[in-house]
């Protein structure tokens, strides 16, 4: 693909150094960054899950929802989300059903990134991606960005 960290930095709209510390693992992409890097892609790189809070967090995350945000949707306490997806929790009766019926795109929200991403202010807590799956993101994302210096990030004059 051949682009600068600046152009991809505008696709996706972050700032150049943003894109820096992705490439160097100084940080990871939030939620809400997701569902443009997905579209970004092609294709979505975040593993596929076995189990059902897996796949509702790859779900959460590929949609590039928060916690917060997705309780709000839910009509639930984040609370709930993070003791799921911590695996502290485990969801039974009608809140599984919820489970199965989101993961399934059953009503709620938006199908796929690619469409709009999600909106709102973002929140500190149940915002990073996941640890370990910004790993396939970032290497993925690298591949498509060509480094106009070895010598680190941009300044945006590239």
């Amino acid at each position: 693909m051949g682009l600068l960290q600046k152009e991809v930095a505008e696709q996706l709209r972050v700032d150049t150094a943003s894109i820096c510390n992705w490439e160097s693992n100084e940080s990871q992409p939030m939620v809400r960054c997701l569902p443009g890097i997905i579209a970004f892609l092609g294709h979505n790189p975040l593993p596929e899950a076995d189990d059902l809070i897996g796949k509702f967090k790859r779900e959460r995350c590929t949609l590039g929802l928060t916690q917060e945000q997705l309780a709000q949707k839910l009509g639930i306490d984040e609370s709930t989300i993070a003791g799921w997806e911590r695996g502290e929790n485990t969801p039974v009766g009608p809140y599984l059903k919820l489970l199965e019926k989101f993961v399934a795109g059953e009503g709620f929200l938006p199908k796929r990134p690619g469409t709009a991403a999600a909106k709102g202010k973002s929140s500190s807590r149940g915002d990073r991606t996941p640890h370990g799956l910004h790993r396939t993101l970032l290497q993925e994302l690298s591949k498509r960005i060509k480094q106009t210096s070895t010598s680190g990030p941009t300044n945006g004059a590239s």
